[in-house]
């Protein structure tokens, strides 16, 4: 997948905006479906990222929209709906396995993009 649509600044915002809205015990769940492979599909189109998560629990898939101009307004189609497991794990997949929920800020170290 070419994550290259999206400019670094607004991954930086993206990641510093989930930093303040994500729960940390979520955020630790989302990396382990990002880990075990359960973002299965992903692509950006607009001001959006649209991907489909399958649950490590469950094996139910959800559709993710992570806003990137807008991270609390981001959705999935599972239970909780906003600011989930699911929208951490494809927040991870586009902005690298080394984010951590409590250590972002706006000059974060960005992962090179591919």
């Amino acid at each position: 997948m070419r994550r290259d649509f999206i400019p670094v600044e607004k991954i930086e915002a993206m990641a510093s905006a989930a930093a303040r809205c994500l729960d940390p015990e979520l955020f630790e769940k989302g990396r382990q479906h990002y880990r075990k492979g359960r973002v299965e599909y992903a692509r950006v189109f607009g001001p959006r990222i649209y991907a489909q998560v399958s649950d490590i629990i469950d094996g139910k898939k959800y559709i993710v929209q992570l806003h990137i101009d807008s991270f609390p307004l981001s959705t999935c189609t599972c239970a909780r709906k906003h600011l989930c497991e699911h929208i951490a794990a494809v927040l991870i997949h586009h902005c690298g396995d080394g984010l951590q929920p409590d250590t972002v800020s706006p000059g974060f170290d960005v992962p090179a993009l591919e």
